[in-house]
């Protein structure tokens, strides 16, 4: 059982890891989403002349920094949280209330997301 034990272990540390190192690569992304909606503000309200692309380049970003950077937050416990109540519990106690809250909340949004969005996503790619 110690080696189960230590091999799981092995297998959070590297998902942590990657974890990690993904979500600081992942906010690199905020540096041209600033520069598309700076351009975007710019454009629209200096000019008159509101451009598709830089307000689509910016939907975009944001909604990618949003979504994969959850898992990066949850590492660095990043998330709201009542912590008046929270930092007085144990680690197992904050760790079944983590998971069960992203087991009730998060993957049920997530995956009513992916439905909602599948056939969209569809048509997007059939006329590229």
């Amino acid at each position: 059982m110690a080696s189960s034990n230590g091999l799981y272990s092995e297998i959070i540390h590297r998902i942590d890891a990657f974890t990690d190192r993904f979500g600081r690569w992942l906010a690199w992304l905020t540096v041209p989403m600033t520069f598309g909606l700076t351009w975007e503000v710019v454009a629209r309200y200096g000019f008159h002349a509101p451009t598709v692309w830089a307000f689509d380049l910016t939907y975009m970003l944001y909604g990618t920094i949003f979504m994969l950077g959850c898992p990066y937050a949850l590492l660095k416990g990043g998330h709201i949280r009542t912590d008046m109540l929270y930092e007085k519990w144990t680690m197992r106690s904050k760790a079944n209330v983590d998971l069960t809250a992203y087991v009730l909340f998060f993957f049920p949004t997530i995956l009513m997301l992916l439905i909602s969005t599948v056939d969209d996503a569809y048509y997007s790619w059939s006329i590229w």
